[in-house]
């Protein structure tokens, strides 16, 4: 799994390991599968790069889909709905 470790909670470092609710999901399905799981923490614009190039098999990021990422990748059906906003202060 090539991941970026900097979205909490989704995948952070905790004492030097990767956690969230991304490396859940996916020890879960490596169970089911009978497979154990590799996490490679990288940059988040490596991500698509290591899974096309065969490092990786699988990106798990929080990735937003986009019109440019589906032209280079199969995403799943997703788990999740964010919004992305900016705060500013008020004067």
């Amino acid at each position: 799994m090539a991941t970026n470790a900097e979205f909490p909670p989704y995948e952070s470092m905790d004492n030097g390991e990767i956690v969230g609710i991304d490396v859940d999901m996916m020890n879960a399905v490596c169970d089911e599968l009978g497979l154990k799981l590799k996490i490679d923490n990288m940059e988040f614009d490596s991500i698509i790069a290591a899974v096309n190039s065969g490092k990786a098999d699988v990106g798990v990021a929080g990735m937003s889909v986009t019109p440019e990422r589906e032209k280079n990748v199969s995403f799943t059906q997703g788990y999740a709905s964010t919004k992305q906003v900016i705060v500013v202060r008020e004067d």
